[in-house]
């Protein structure tokens, strides 16, 4: 029998009971592009986070493991006020599930729970890296390029 995933909004307790900090790491490991910085998540700043309204989490999982997650912090733009707005934080599946796509059928789960509860726009980012650019399936799901994102590190001459 095939994998059947399974997507639901939880919360950072019941993600964090999951093992979601071993799915980071590997998360981290193949993507971080400054990897001389540390991976560690500041936990106390997502709780408050999510008890102010502001943290939506995401998962898929199947046969009740974990497989992957979608977060966003949801807040109205300071430069248009009415607008609710979420931003992508972390977005990712173990490589042996993204062949069925689970990805993107996480993506379409956590839009209609979005929309449902009247956010406007979503955000996704993805990485300048080939094997990781999300361009087009980003494209298939009708989002648009609207910024391009580049760092600088300051810490380095």
């Amino acid at each position: 029998m095939a994998d059947v995933p399974h997507f639901a909004l939880e919360t950072l307790d019941e993600v964090r009971a999951a093992g979601i900090e071993q799915l980071l790491e590997r998360h981290y490991q193949e993507i971080a592009f400054y990897k001389d910085i540390p991976l560690e998540p500041d936990w106390d700043a997502y709780a408050r986070i999510e008890a102010a309204g502001g943290l939506r989490i995401f998962t898929a999982r199947v046969a009740g493991e974990l497989i992957g997650y979608c977060a966003y912090l949801i807040s109205r733009n300071p430069h248009y006020k009415s607008s609710q707005q979420a931003k992508q934080d972390v977005l990712f599946v173990l490589p042996k599930h993204r062949h069925a796509r689970f990805g993107a059928h996480l993506i379409l789960f956590s839009e209609r729970a979005l929309r449902a509860e009247g956010v406007q726009v979503t955000y996704q980012h993805s990485k300048a890296s080939e094997d990781l650019d999300m361009t087009a399936l980003l494209e298939r799901l009708g989002y648009e390029l609207v910024d391009t994102i580049w760092a600088k590190r300051l810490d380095r001459s």
